[in-house]
């Protein structure tokens, strides 16, 4: 087959369904525009974590074996296998409050997440965090302000949308 040429040293997939989760490996569909027949990716267990529907994969140095549904690319076993993972759009808009250093978005953006806003009341950390990571950040009292005027808005809803409690 022509697609030979390219199978075994590097391929470009993208994931979109995860079939199984297995003690050492999870199984994926996937498909790629180097090939024609569908694709199972036998992903390593430590890639799992930031894999996701619509993560785009390069692998270089694999091994592969045709099946009855299609292609299957997995690691081999006597060398190593890269594996360059791409998250897709965002899965969730994130802010973080009480941001600190911004360790629980760096974690979150990892997963697919996208941070928007850090919410601290420290004005020096807030100032570093804002000006190293390039995304906005307010304290509490900023935060509330915008909420009643309805600029910001949590979950979709302005503060005014939520009732009010005793």
């Amino acid at each position: 087959m022509a697609e030979d040429t390219i199978l075994g040293t590097t391929i470009d997939f993208t994931v979109f369904d995860v079939i199984t989760y297995g003690l050492t490996d999870t199984k994926w569909n996937a498909k790629s525009e180097l090939v024609s027949q569908p694709i199972m990716a036998f992903l390593p267990k430590w890639i799992g974590r930031y894999v996701c529907p619509g993560t785009r994969i390069v692998a270089k140095n694999f091994a592969y074996a045709y099946t009855m549904t299609g292609l299957a690319i997995m690691e081999k076993s006597d060398e190593e296998t890269l594996w360059f993972v791409s998250s897709p759009e965002p899965s969730h808009r994130i802010v973080e409050l009480c941001a600190g250093l911004g360790g629980w978005s760096q974690g979150a953006e990892i997963v697919g997440g996208q941070v928007n806003l850090f919410v601290d009341n420290n004005p020096t950390i807030a100032r570093t965090l804002a000006r190293s990571l390039n995304i906005p950040c307010m304290n509490l009292q900023e935060v509330i302000e915008c909420a009643v005027m309805g600029i910001l808005r949590i979950s979709g809803h302005t503060l005014q949308d939520f009732p009010k409690r005793m």
